[in-house]
């Protein structure tokens, strides 16, 4: 069992979840696939709209609240891995994906160094 994630973690997936960097990101289909009952082609740019898919209420209960205690273990774990995806994801997902969680922590930390002065 991997151990819970701390509360500076989870509220900053919270706010990604929120207010995502990437709102919307495309990918071309590789095979013929079918969505809702329609045929989309092998070629198909699909767009994703990270936005709305962040507030699907059948995902994220409530999702207009923040709420970083959605990220507990108990709570996501029955949650698609593709649910929340702030920076695209998979293959092709975004190359700077951690930027805003490090330079949270820095922000942090230069917060503490100017409160310290």
């Amino acid at each position: 069992m991997s151990p819970k994630p701390g509360l500076s973690s989870r509220i900053k997936v919270e706010s990604s979840r929120l207010y995502p960097s990437a709102p919307i990101f495309a990918r071309e289909l590789i095979e013929d696939t079918i969505i809702c009952g329609y045929p989309i082609p092998k070629g198909t740019t699909c767009l994703v709209e990270v936005f709305h898919l962040h507030r699907d209420e059948d995902v994220f209960p409530n999702p207009e609240v923040f709420d970083p205690d959605r990220f507990l273990p108990e709570n996501s774990i029955h949650r698609h891995s593709f649910a929340y995806v702030p920076f695209s994801a998979g293959p092709r997902n975004c190359i700077v994906h951690s930027l805003p969680i490090y330079t949270a922590g820095h922000r942090k930390c230069n917060t503490l160094k100017e409160a310290r002065k």
